[in-house]
């Protein structure tokens, strides 16, 4: 399993987020729902853990139980949801189940999309990883929340769980927004300090917010911390 995640300094990634490394052993659930307002570098950091795992990248470094491998799996909405993808090799220009998938995402909304686009990978978890396995997983997933319906999102967490009580051998890391993820995964990656917090309801995450904004405006210096007013 992935035990923490260093962050290599003198990197971007090091540049943006706000702290070096990550435990995760402090979680109780292989589920790590990152907590953050918008540039917080969630999906900096998460972007920096797929590059990682796709040795396209040495921005982290992933520190990993010995004696076992691991397989890294990813799901970014801005990508790999049908409704945005783009064909990412030639054969996949006239592949014609890539181009159907695409054809019917444009039919529906972007929540539907998202439903529509992850749950492939999903179902791949779920019945794939069932029985013990010669390798660990561990699994990206940004911005799976985008756009969807409360009902949605207790479809995409249920299944999560699911994956992740039938085998100890997968892990999730996902960026969030929507409070209702709370209410299957409390436990939550601070992107303040990398630290863990338990949050339950979305007065928990406000103050959160609250508590951490006048350092957060700070460092980031983006108009002041304020959103431009046009008249």
């Amino acid at each position: 399993m992935v035990e923490s995640i260093t962050i290599n300094p003198e990197t971007r990634t090091s540049k943006i987020l706000f702290f070096d490394k990550i435990d995760l052993t402090q979680f109780t659930s292989n589920v790590i729902p990152l907590f953050g307002p918008n540039g917080a570098g969630k999906s900096t950091l998460l972007q920096s853990i797929i590059d990682r795992g796709f040795r396209k990248s040495n921005d982290v470094t992933v520190n990993i139980t010995k004696g076992i491998g691991t397989t890294f799996f990813a799901y970014r909405n801005s990508v790999d949801n049908f409704k945005n993808a783009e064909p990412r090799t030639i054969d996949q220009t006239y592949d014609p189940v890539f181009n159907k998938l695409k054809w019917d995402a444009r039919l529906i909304s972007e929540g539907q999309s998202v439903i529509f686009s992850i749950m492939d990978l999903l179902d791949h978890l779920y019945n794939e990883y069932k029985h013990v396995s010669e390798s660990d997983v561990f699994v990206v997933l940004d911005e799976i929340d985008s756009g969807l319906s409360i009902d949605n999102i207790d479809v995409v967490m249920r299944k999560i769980k699911r994956i992740t009580r039938i085998s100890k051998q997968v892990q999730l890391m996902l960026s969030f927004n929507n409070p209702r993820v709370l209410k299957w995964f409390p436990e939550v990656l601070s992107m303040y300090d990398g630290t863990k917090i338990v949050l339950h309801t979305e007065d928990d995450m406000l103050r959160e917010i609250v508590r951490h904004k006048k350092e957060f405006d700070k460092i980031r210096k983006t108009s002041k911390g304020r959103p431009k007013v046009y008249e």
